[in-house]
């Protein structure tokens, strides 16, 4: 009977500065997806060095600041009011919901996913990617539990196969000169079929269904915690007294709340690496191999960094140089999170000029909820993540208006 080789021994770091020099160090490489070789292939996470690099360097014309700025003034709001209407009609809704509903229809424009504009589309697209978040026991409203491979395959079938399969005719028609470039749309399904021409269907849609999982993982799951602690920040006396009535206004304020949010509930609160060869590191040998875990949710608590209130929501909070306002929870090093500036937008920015700074999509939510006086619903109070699963709210009932 062959032996079962044990799991590997992981040595567990919590101290911020030594977490982001680990996630800096090119000694050190990416382990945390490593699950998803199997489900997905070989995504832009789990490459490395030229490859990561490649890729890295082609899917990165989609977060360009120019680009991501005329999302911001055009993409974004059209979708949030679109997305925001039935419910505003209603007077009510799920926070959680209108989050999910939001930036999948986000990333769909972005990635190139046609048809999330229908709201049973987008719920069925939701639950996809849930399905593909959660796991094996995932379930979504009173749908049975799905499988990730089931996920995966049913968001091929009914979403990604399609929308690619379109492209795949522009792209021949610009081949053939039909069409011209500037015709194409811009899009992640697009810029892989117009240099990864040697890819399959399989490879390019595994892609696609990553950053569908990313992105709408990321805003969804961080806008309830953002709403919450506004919410919570409103009803202490001393912030109002202060002047911070006119929130809703308060563009600043807002993307340092949800950097602050982010710090404080990161969407991945832990992230691993394997060392490459044996290396030094703040007074620690790691051995050839070792892998190591970064545990960002203690990291991002470090008082030596956050300063001794470090725990508690301060969007006010002075934050040292060369420290991101989230800290670690967009990770580090060549993997930084592509589409960190998309969702936060540029936290750290020091400009005055409106034109050179981007609030991200959940300061722009969070902005258009304030607006329409979004509030919990106090007849269906919300029930706060539990500290032994992850830290995402499951429903969050508001009323609007």
């Amino acid at each position: 009977m062959a032996k079962i080789s044990p799991a590997p021994k992981i040595r567990w770091i919590t101290d911020f500065d030594l977490a982001a020099a680990i996630l800096a160090h090119k000694a050190f490489r990416e382990v945390t997806f490593k699950g998803l070789v199997p489900l997905l292939g070989h995504v832009i996470v789990t490459l490395e060095d030229e490859a990561h690099r490649e890729r890295r360097s082609l899917e990165g014309r989609l977060f360009v600041t120019s680009l991501l700025k005329s999302h911001e003034e055009s993409l974004i709001p059209e979708v949030i009011e679109t997305t925001l209407q039935p419910y505003l009609e209603a007077g009510s809704g799920c926070l959680v919901e209108i989050s999910q509903a939001v930036t999948s229809r986000i990333a769909a424009r972005i990635i190139g996913l046609d048809g999330l504009k229908d709201p049973s589309a987008t719920t069925e697209a939701v639950r996809l990617l849930s399905a593909l978040v959660g796991g094996t026991a995932s379930t979504h409203g009173e749908h049975p539990p799905l499988t990730r491979r089931q996920a995966r395959n049913l968001l091929r079938q009914h979403f990604i196969d399609n929308a690619l399969e379109r492209r795949r005719n522009l792209v021949n028609q610009y081949r053939t000169g039909k069409l011209t470039r500037a015709e194409l749309p811009f899009d992640l399904i697009t810029l892989l079929l117009l240099h990864q021409e040697e890819w399959n269907t399989q490879q390019i849609s595994a892609e696609v269904a990553f950053y569908a999982v990313a992105a709408v993982d990321t805003t969804a799951t961080l806008v309830p915690h953002l709403m919450h602690e506004l919410w919570k920040f409103y009803q202490n006396p001393t912030n109002l007294s202060q002047g911070y009535v006119s929130l809703p206004e308060d563009q600043d304020f807002l993307r340092a709340a949800a950097a602050e949010t982010l710090r404080l509930h990161p969407v991945l609160p832990t992230l691993f690496r394997q060392a490459r060869q044996t290396i030094e590191l703040g007074e620690i040998c790691f051995e050839t191999g070792e892998v190591v875990g970064l545990n960002l949710g203690k990291a991002n608590l470090d008082p030596a960094v956050f300063g001794d209130d470090a725990k508690e929501f301060n969007p006010l909070r002075v934050v040292r140089a060369r420290t991101r306002r989230a800290g670690l929870s967009f990770g580090g090093g060549v993997h930084l999170c592509l589409g960190r500036e998309l969702a936060l937008g540029t936290p750290e920015s020091t400009t005055t000029n409106p034109e050179h700074s981007l609030f991200g999509e959940a300061t722009l939510l969070a902005q258009a909820l304030l607006r329409h006086k979004a509030r919990p619903d106090p007849a269906h109070p919300v029930q706060t993540p539990s500290e032994y699963s992850r830290d995402v709210y499951q429903n969050y009932p508001i009323l609007l208006g």
